[in-house]
Protein backbone atom coordinates (compact mmCIF):
# COMPACT_ATOMS: atom_id res chain seq x y z
CA UNK A 1 0.00 0.00 0.00
CA UNK A 2 2.64 2.33 1.15
CA UNK A 3 4.50 1.42 -2.21
CA UNK A 4 1.81 2.23 -4.58
CA UNK A 5 1.01 5.38 -2.62
CA UNK A 6 4.76 6.42 -2.85
CA UNK A 7 4.41 5.36 -6.70
CA UNK A 8 1.57 8.40 -7.18
CA UNK A 9 3.39 10.80 -5.29
CA UNK A 10 6.07 10.48 -7.67
CA UNK A 11 3.98 10.29 -10.52
CA UNK A 12 2.00 13.40 -9.40
CA UNK A 13 5.78 15.13 -8.92
CA UNK A 14 6.40 14.46 -12.26
CA UNK A 15 3.70 16.06 -13.84
CA UNK A 16 4.00 19.03 -11.83
CA UNK A 17 7.64 18.91 -13.03
CA UNK A 18 6.55 18.58 -16.87
CA UNK A 19 4.29 21.21 -16.72
CA UNK A 20 6.77 23.63 -15.78
CA UNK A 21 9.02 22.81 -18.25
CA UNK A 22 6.58 23.23 -20.69
CA UNK A 23 5.41 26.81 -19.37
CA UNK A 24 9.32 27.45 -19.39
CA UNK A 25 9.68 26.50 -23.29
CA UNK A 26 8.24 29.83 -24.74
CA UNK A 27 10.33 31.50 -22.65
CA UNK A 28 13.15 29.95 -24.04
CA UNK A 29 11.79 30.77 -27.54
CA UNK A 30 12.08 34.13 -26.46
CA UNK A 31 15.36 34.23 -25.03
CA UNK A 32 17.33 32.33 -28.10
CA UNK A 33 15.20 34.71 -30.61
CA UNK A 34 16.98 38.06 -29.05
CA UNK A 35 19.78 35.96 -28.44
CA UNK A 36 19.47 35.22 -32.73
CA UNK A 37 18.40 38.81 -33.37
CA UNK A 38 21.73 40.30 -31.57
CA UNK A 39 24.24 37.85 -32.94
CA UNK A 40 22.76 38.69 -36.46
CA UNK A 41 22.98 42.87 -35.90
CA UNK A 42 26.65 42.38 -34.05
CA UNK A 43 29.09 43.59 -36.61
CA UNK A 44 32.19 41.98 -34.86
CA UNK A 45 30.19 38.61 -34.92
CA UNK A 46 31.68 35.88 -37.03
CA UNK A 47 30.10 36.34 -40.41
CA UNK A 48 28.95 32.46 -40.62
CA UNK A 49 27.63 33.07 -37.12
CA UNK A 50 25.47 36.23 -38.02
CA UNK A 51 24.30 33.77 -41.04
CA UNK A 52 23.19 31.25 -39.11
CA UNK A 53 21.36 33.31 -36.28
CA UNK A 54 19.54 35.16 -38.97
CA UNK A 55 18.28 31.47 -40.31
CA UNK A 56 17.26 30.31 -36.79
CA UNK A 57 15.05 33.84 -36.42
CA UNK A 58 11.60 33.27 -37.16
CA UNK A 59 9.76 36.57 -34.96
CA UNK A 60 8.96 38.54 -38.50
CA UNK A 61 9.69 42.31 -36.51
CA UNK A 62 13.19 40.58 -35.61
CA UNK A 63 13.71 39.74 -39.18
CA UNK A 64 12.91 42.93 -40.59
CA UNK A 65 14.64 44.61 -38.65
CA UNK A 66 18.11 43.19 -39.56
CA UNK A 67 16.81 43.60 -42.65
CA UNK A 68 16.64 47.17 -42.44
CA UNK A 69 19.10 47.58 -39.86
CA UNK A 70 22.44 45.47 -39.72
CA UNK A 71 25.60 46.48 -41.05
CA UNK A 72 26.35 43.86 -43.57
CA UNK A 73 24.56 43.65 -46.87
CA UNK A 74 24.45 40.51 -47.24
CA UNK A 75 22.95 39.61 -43.84
CA UNK A 76 20.11 42.80 -44.66
CA UNK A 77 19.57 40.62 -47.57
CA UNK A 78 19.41 37.14 -46.08
CA UNK A 79 17.13 38.99 -44.07
CA UNK A 80 15.44 39.93 -46.36
CA UNK A 81 14.89 36.49 -48.29
CA UNK A 82 12.81 35.34 -45.14
CA UNK A 83 10.12 38.01 -45.02
CA UNK A 84 7.16 36.89 -46.59
CA UNK A 85 4.46 39.28 -46.02
CA UNK A 86 4.42 41.56 -48.71
CA UNK A 87 3.78 44.72 -46.33
CA UNK A 88 7.09 44.11 -44.39
CA UNK A 89 8.67 43.18 -47.29
CA UNK A 90 7.43 47.09 -48.58
CA UNK A 91 8.57 48.57 -45.20
CA UNK A 92 11.88 47.12 -45.60
CA UNK A 93 12.02 48.69 -49.30
CA UNK A 94 11.49 52.47 -48.17
CA UNK A 95 12.91 52.12 -44.49
CA UNK A 96 16.26 50.58 -45.08
CA UNK A 97 19.24 52.64 -43.61
CA UNK A 98 21.34 51.78 -46.17
CA UNK A 99 21.18 52.83 -49.79
CA UNK A 100 22.62 49.73 -51.22
CA UNK A 101 19.83 47.56 -49.27
CA UNK A 102 16.89 49.81 -50.21
CA UNK A 103 17.77 49.12 -53.82
CA UNK A 104 18.73 45.56 -54.12
CA UNK A 105 15.30 44.81 -51.74
CA UNK A 106 13.69 46.88 -54.32
CA UNK A 107 14.91 45.14 -57.10
CA UNK A 108 14.83 41.65 -55.60
CA UNK A 109 10.67 42.45 -55.42
CA UNK A 110 10.45 44.42 -59.55
CA UNK A 111 8.85 41.49 -61.38
CA UNK A 112 8.86 43.79 -64.59
CA UNK A 113 11.53 41.84 -67.19
CA UNK A 114 11.87 45.19 -68.97
CA UNK A 115 13.31 47.01 -65.74
CA UNK A 116 14.99 44.30 -64.61
CA UNK A 117 16.46 44.13 -68.16
CA UNK A 118 17.10 48.02 -68.42
CA UNK A 119 19.07 47.30 -64.76
CA UNK A 120 21.37 44.68 -65.71
CA UNK A 121 22.36 46.34 -69.20
CA UNK A 122 22.09 49.88 -68.14
CA UNK A 123 22.98 50.37 -64.44
CA UNK A 124 26.48 52.04 -63.70
CA UNK A 125 26.80 49.76 -60.22
CA UNK A 126 28.05 46.34 -60.91
CA UNK A 127 26.04 45.29 -57.56
CA UNK A 128 22.38 46.62 -58.89
CA UNK A 129 23.02 45.10 -62.20
CA UNK A 130 24.12 41.87 -60.38
CA UNK A 131 21.26 41.52 -58.09
CA UNK A 132 18.92 42.19 -61.48
CA UNK A 133 20.25 38.86 -63.22
CA UNK A 134 19.46 37.25 -59.92
CA UNK A 135 15.86 37.91 -60.39
CA UNK A 136 15.35 37.79 -64.45
CA UNK A 137 13.66 35.29 -66.34
CA UNK A 138 14.41 36.57 -69.58
CA UNK A 139 17.14 34.17 -71.11
CA UNK A 140 18.31 36.64 -73.91
CA UNK A 141 18.79 39.29 -71.82
CA UNK A 142 20.91 37.12 -69.66
CA UNK A 143 22.87 35.03 -72.40
CA UNK A 144 23.44 38.96 -73.27
CA UNK A 145 25.21 39.82 -70.15
CA UNK A 146 27.01 36.23 -69.75
CA UNK A 147 28.89 37.04 -72.83
CA UNK A 148 28.98 40.89 -72.41
CA UNK A 149 28.93 42.69 -68.95
CA UNK A 150 32.27 44.33 -67.70
CA UNK A 151 32.12 42.67 -64.48
CA UNK A 152 32.81 39.28 -64.29
CA UNK A 153 30.93 38.62 -60.98
CA UNK A 154 27.74 39.96 -63.14
CA UNK A 155 28.66 37.89 -65.92
CA UNK A 156 29.74 34.59 -63.58
CA UNK A 157 25.55 35.60 -62.06
CA UNK A 158 24.32 35.88 -65.26
CA UNK A 159 25.86 32.07 -66.79
CA UNK A 160 24.21 30.84 -63.31
CA UNK A 161 21.10 32.37 -63.57
CA UNK A 162 20.78 30.61 -67.53
CA UNK A 163 22.01 27.34 -66.09
CA UNK A 164 19.47 27.45 -63.39
CA UNK A 165 16.57 28.51 -66.04
CA UNK A 166 17.87 25.22 -68.17
CA UNK A 167 17.60 22.99 -65.70
CA UNK A 168 13.76 24.65 -64.70
CA UNK A 169 12.78 24.07 -68.40
CA UNK A 170 14.03 20.50 -68.54
CA UNK A 171 12.44 19.14 -65.10
CA UNK A 172 9.14 20.96 -67.02
CA UNK A 173 9.59 18.85 -69.88
CA UNK A 174 10.05 15.66 -68.32
CA UNK A 175 6.71 16.00 -66.43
Amino acid sequence: MKKTKAIKWLFVIVLVLAAGVMTMVPVLQRVLQRHAYRTAMDPHADFHDRCRAVETLTDPVMIADVAKNAEDLEINLLAFDKLTDPAIRDDVVKNARSPAMRRDAKIKTMTDQTELADIANNDPDWGARHMAVQTMTDQAVLADVAKNDLHPEVRAAAKKRLAERKLQDKKMQEK
